[in-house]
């Protein structure tokens, strides 16, 4: 047997467990993310209920935010920083077509620090240290409905 022969059999078997590879470290890192999004909710996460201000579809620009609808709510919530009840406007990306259901008013969960975060009351690094999460990577899953909370962590409700 040539070398010619074996050399297609072995890029294809290359290729084939490279993708292998590639869906199990995908399966793996978005475990691991849910898990420490459900720690976050368990430790930090508040219930409330927030005044839809405007809702609609999201204008997918990303492929790496899937997100159809897209609601922009406001709430109040005690301030760790302020030590006071603050207004939070904040926006909500979801593929949970059921939030037409509601018509002013929707059941919400948020992390306290991060709505600190988006009222600048507090800058990235305080916000990193005080939870122990990057910013970016989790804040689309900081504010979410409460119908959100099973796909975002491993919690059925908070």
């Amino acid at each position: 047997m040539d070398i010619e022969f074996y050399f297609p059999i072995i890029m294809v078997s290359f290729g084939i467990l490279f993708i292998l590879w590639m869906f199990c470290k995908c399966y793996f890192d978005n475990k691991k993310d849910k898990a420490i999004i459900t720690e976050i909710y368990k430790k930090y996460g508040v219930k409330t209920t927030a005044k839809i201000i405007r809702c609609g579809k999201h204008i997918n620009t990303q492929r790496t935010m899937p997100y159809k609808y897209e609601l922009l709510v406001e709430f109040n919530y005690n301030s760790p920083i302020k030590g006071c009840l603050c207004p939070c406007l904040a926006k909500i990306l979801t593929n949970n077509p059921n939030y037409k259901n509601y018509e002013s008013f929707i059941p919400i969960i948020y992390i306290p620090q991060y709505a600190d975060y988006v009222n600048e009351f507090d800058d990235s690094k305080k916000l990193c240290q005080n939870i122990g999460i990057n910013v970016y990577q989790y804040s689309d899953e900081m504010i979410i409905c409460t119908d959100d909370i099973n796909i975002h962590t491993n919690l059925s409700e908070l």
